[in-house]
């Protein structure tokens, strides 16, 4: 008989728990299963219409409305005078959309912890400030704005301050990388699992995870360019840790040997399935830690989801989720959403045309202004 039933992905290829691998940490196999799952959810996301048109967004933003290769075919003569609209159109919807207040608060139906919830309430002003949730969340609907998709991460650390604080972060929703998203919800919640990816120094991982620094070496630059944010996050230690997708778990990587300094970090969290079917109390959890628990006969051994942290060549950690509450810590933000694209749509997706408009006439007054003053220009008419 099983130690343990189903988890629910064996036909993916993620092999079942055994009383051995929980003893041992974890199995080795589970690695291959997360590369396939990582290439997976980068097919997913890079499947939307729109994908490709989300780093234009961004960059039309920031003011890099004329590409290095497009400059370098323009004529001498011609002005690169930018008039950069879509910015000033970006942040007039980040100063509606966002408040210096927290968006929410506590209130006590029963009139005996009304002073319970004004305590309650003045933390979350002091954290607000404190952690400057406001810009957090205004980033977030600059990536919506620009990119149409836009998640936030709240998560704990424990490096903060003398005794840590919650952190509200914006990432970029391409390295959020789904595990079997159902097609008829549009809630991140409803997913099976998900990926974070980014990156981190070898001396920050070596100091997150002492005890592991033997594993750590820089990740190849091929594996690094699929790191679509350019904002590295320090991670807390377990929290902040295309054909037939996710099987062939016996494959190599296949990778470049340059190697600049960085190391990939995926934090997978996974509803597992699994129940113990032994007739013994499973210890689950790293011991002493808030997050460590029993699991009796009969129960899920994950009940509040599964988190691997891994780099694409050692696993770190593999066991339960570290927040009691049981969901994915990331909140998904779209502008618009649209039922048949899995990401959203963003606002210059629209006015793209227009602020290209603006720019091509601001550069023909300056060239019309520069013979004007200067005759002797010349410049081709057609």
């Amino acid at each position: 008989m099983a130690d343990f039933s189903p988890n629910g992905y064996e036909s993916t290829g993620l092999p079942s728990l055994t009383l051995d691998s929980l003893e041992r940490g974890g199995d080795p196999r589970v690695l291959g299963w997360l590369r396939e799952a990582v290439t997976e959810g980068d097919f997913i996301n890079r499947a939307d219409p729109d994908y490709d048109r989300m780093a234009i967004g961004m960059a039309y933003v920031s003011g890099n409305q004329i590409t290095e290769a497009d400059a370098a075919k323009r004529p001498g003569y011609l002005s690169n005078l930018t008039i950069n609209e879509s910015r000033r159109v970006v942040q007039a919807h980040v100063s509606a959309l966002t408040d210096l207040k927290p968006l929410f608060a506590y209130k006590a139906l029963n009139p005996v912890f009304a002073q319970q919830a004004d305590l309650l309430n003045k933390l979350t002003v002091a954290w607000w400030i404190s952690q400057q949730a406001d810009i957090a969340l205004g980033d977030v609907v600059k990536y919506a704005l620009a990119a149409g998709t836009g998640d936030a991460v709240l998560e704990w650390n424990p490096y903060i301050g003398l005794g840590g604080d919650m952190v509200l972060s914006a990432r970029d929703a391409r390295d959020t990388l789904a595990i079997r998203p159902p097609t008829q919800s549009q809630n991140i919640q409803m997913w099976d699992g998900l990926i974070l990816r980014e990156a981190h120094t070898v001396n920050a991982m070596k100091g997150l995870f002492p005890t592991q620094a033997h594993l750590f070496r820089p990740t190849t630059d091929s594996l690094l360019s699929s790191l679509m944010g350019r904002m590295r996050t320090i991670a807390s230690r377990f929290v902040s840790p295309a054909g037939d997708t996710l099987a062939g778990l016996n494959a190599p990587a296949v990778a470049s040997r340059l190697r600049t300094g960085e190391i990939l970090l995926y934090r997978t969290y996974l509803t597992d399935r699994s129940v113990n079917l032994t007739t013994k109390t499973i210890p689950m959890g790293t011991p002493g830690s808030s997050w460590a628990y029993a699991v009796k006969p009969g129960e899920f051994l994950y009940p509040y989801k599964r988190l691997i942290v891994s780099t694409p060549e050692a696993i770190l950690y593999d066991g339960p989720n570290t927040y009691w509450h049981g969901q994915f810590p990331v909140s998904r933000l779209k502008l618009w959403n649209l039922p048949w694209q899995f990401l959203g749509k963003g606002l210059l997706s629209d006015l793209q045309p227009i602020q290209d408009a603006i720019n091509a006439f601001s550069q023909d007054i300056m060239l019309g202004m520069k013979q004007w003053l200067d005759p002797t220009v010349v410049y081709n008419r057609s």
